[in-house]
This record gives structure tokens, sequence and C-alpha cells, in this order.
């Protein structure tokens, strides 16, 4: 794979949701790519109890996940 080959995934694979080019190029139009899944942010539930006055509590976490 050219340099600029794996320019193009390495931006490809870490961009958001857009990739800018000319509209001639084919910059990710060459064999075997693979780009990896894009990590979800999620919320995931770490704790929960109940008070002394009975209110029920949860603490929950942020995280990435693929």
């Amino acid at each position: 794979m050219s340099r600029a080959a794996r320019v193009n995934v390495a931006v490809a694979a870490n961009a958001e949701k857009w990739i800018f080019h000319h509209p001639s190029d084919r910059p990710l139009n060459f064999a075997a790519v693979a780009l990896p899944a894009h990590p979800k942010l999620a919320t995931e539930l770490v704790r929960e109890w109940v008070d002394d006055d009975s209110n029920r509590h949860q603490l929950h976490a942020t995280v990435w996940r693929l």
C-alpha cells in the first residue's frame, strides 16, 4: 500500500462524518480498504442503591463502545 493510501485510510478511520476530496479523485477506491468501526458513545449503569430515606439512586458512566 502506498504512503498516500495509508494516509487516506488513517484519515478515513478517524473521520467523524465526512472526507473531502476533489470530484475526480477516488481517495478510498483502492483494493483491501477495511475501515475500523467507529466507536459510539453509550451510558452504562455502574451502581444502583436506595438510601435511608427510601430514595432510589443510580450512578451512570459514559463510555465509548464499538
